[in-house]
């Protein structure tokens, strides 16, 4: 959650690419993956002349995008006197008369009017001024909308769009989540919030803002649960999405905010260097293709002037750099599957995972999965979860791998990783930094070879399953086979025999009955003669 202040612009991605909207073809091309800063530089020095320092400063950290710039010529002078990209505010039209953010957000219960018609045309004269800027990127809206004022959103966004195709609106969205204190969920909950927005808007991207780092306590949990909730909404509709993560603390800093008992004493601790680590690669895993610190400048504790600059500027440099060189690569990847995995039982599943890792004892990773722009699902990210202390472990992989490369962000190349192969999958080692993660992109086959159809239903499941299997007419040229159908658990120990015996051409039916069994992953594996089909399962709690 964030105060109000006569301007709260916070990130826009940057991406473009083709698809029908309204049913007219919008050229989009992504260009980049967006890498910033909320509040950008000079929010805090309203005129000029404006200190070269405030520009090198933020392209010294590896940020040349600002997410918003006032429409003032001495300010988009400099900005292209260091070749920074922008996004221009359109929240700076009309005067002290237009309250063109309440227009464009709403107020708690407070529905706004409907943005006149000549305001629409102050948004036409400034897209008419910026547009043909190589510089520009796209369009601040607003931050932390009510759903009253998605009608006026929705109108805004086409006016722009009918004049500039080619570029993006920005709106960052509200961190909701239903019952829980001090947030202002709407009736309808966080699903209904989002689907709406997206629904009224038809706008291409989707941003949000989740702060994890306190004095007192953390909300990791709550943290995840959001970043799962965006991320599944980008999927269904084909949308990036942005997220703002904390790069400082209040430093005691008293908030007052608008309505009374909205808000109190801020108590965001400082985060230090494998924290703002677990912020980048949480975020990287999930799928994220833009990523913007929060904030940057403002008052006491922006980074810029804050007591605690030293030591969070160089990790942020640091850690910057580690997305520069990634940057290029996540952007082609999109998100497919996450999970958390903790020893051999899998936490945090949506759904059953193509590639399942396996860790010995209890040590936890979160595994992300990324198809590349031929939909090639090759791509895999792990996570240390822990950003307290670093992990080496070996990991178990349910693919019969041929090629495993690591992405090494230090020279930014692809790397051959050392693998060993048996009849249950690939097993190698990884080691992470205090909440750090690692690309990794591989060639094999899945442990599901298609020859005896060999299935099982339900997968995930909590208490009883049935495997399903065929067996061929002639196969190897007789009429029966010696079968066997066993489970090992994630330690290849063998846990249950079903069968074991001669068996014919046809269709079988095996129920196994799990509920002696501890949650986790376990493999089955069909032998039919001289050869095995392997499948997994997941136990549930």
């Amino acid at each position: 959650m964030k105060f109000k202040t006569a301007v709260w612009p916070v990130c826009c991605v940057f991406l473009l690419f083709s698809t029908v909207l309204h049913g007219q073809e919008m050229p989009w091309a992504q260009s980049e993956f967006l890498l910033s800063a909320y509040n950008p530089p000079c929010t805090s020095h309203p005129e000029p002349p404006y200190p070269d320092s405030l520009f090198t400063d933020y392209l010294n950290a590896h940020m040349n995008i600002f997410l918003w710039a006032r429409d003032e010529d001495a300010l988009i002078d400099k900005i292209h006197q260091y070749g920074i990209k922008y996004f221009i505010d359109v929240q700076s039209i009309g005067d002290e008369n237009d309250d063109v953010e309440f227009l464009l957000r709403g107020e708690n219960e407070e529905a706004p009017p409907d943005i006149p018609e000549y305001l629409l045309q102050e948004i036409d004269a400034l897209v008419d001024k910026y547009k043909d800027d190589p510089n520009l990127l796209g369009y601040y809206l607003c931050d932390e909308p009510f759903a009253s004022a998605f009608d006026n959103i929705a109108k805004v966004v086409d006016r722009i769009r009918s004049k500039d195709p080619n570029r993006v609106c920005y709106v960052n969205l509200w961190p909701y989540f239903p019952n829980e204190p001090g947030d202002l969920t709407p009736p309808e909950g966080d699903d209904a919030y989002l689907e709406s927005f997206i629904q009224k808007t038809n706008i291409r991207l989707l941003s949000y803002d989740r702060y994890n780092f306190y004095n007192l306590s953390d909300d990791n949990e709550a943290y995840f649960d959001q970043i799962e909730r965006i991320r599944r909404k980008a999927v269904k509709y084909d949308l990036p999405f942005c997220n703002i993560v904390q790069a400082i603390g209040t430093n005691g800093t008293s908030v007052s905010w608008d309505s009374p008992g909205d808000g109190e004493h801020l108590d965001w601790r400082t985060p230090n260097e494998a924290e703002h680590r677990w912020l980048v690669y949480t975020s990287l895993v999930y799928g994220v293709h833009g990523l913007v610190w929060f904030h940057w400048d403002y008052a006491d504790w922006g980074v810029i002037e804050n007591p605690d600059k030293d030591l969070v500027y160089p990790s942020l440099q640091s850690i910057n750099g580690e997305i520069d060189s990634l940057k290029q690569i996540m952007l082609k990847l999109k998100t497919q599957q996450v999970y958390h995995v903790r020893g051999n039982h899998i936490e945090r599943i949506g759904e059953t995972p193509d590639v399942v890792v396996q860790l010995p004892q209890q040590d936890s990773l979160i595994v992300g999965t990324f198809a590349d722009e031929d939909g090639e699902e090759n791509y895999f990210m792990l996570m240390n979860k822990d950003y307290s202390h670093p992990l080496s472990t070996a990991v178990k992989m349910s693919y019969f791998l041929t090629d495993l490369q690591l992405f090494d962000v230090n020279d930014n190349s692809w790397k051959a990783v050392s693998f060993e192969t048996d009849s249950r999958g690939t097993i190698f080692t990884v080691d992470l930094r205090e909440g750090g993660g690692k690309l990794y992109r591989f060639n094999g086959s899945r442990l599901l070879p298609s020859k005896f159809d060999f299935t099982l239903a339900p997968n995930p499941f909590e208490t009883t399953t049935t495997l399903t299997y065929s067996i061929p007419e002639m196969f190897h040229g007789r009429s029966s086979y010696q079968v066997k159908l066993e489970v090992y658990d994630g330690q290849g120990q063998k846990v249950a025999t079903l069968v074991d015996e001669e068996q014919g051409a046809g269709r079988y039916f095996v129920e196994f009955k799990g509920s002696r069994f501890p949650s986790g992953i376990y493999l089955c594996v069909l032998s039919v003669d001289e050869e095995q089909v392997i499948e997994k399962m997941i136990k549930l709690l």
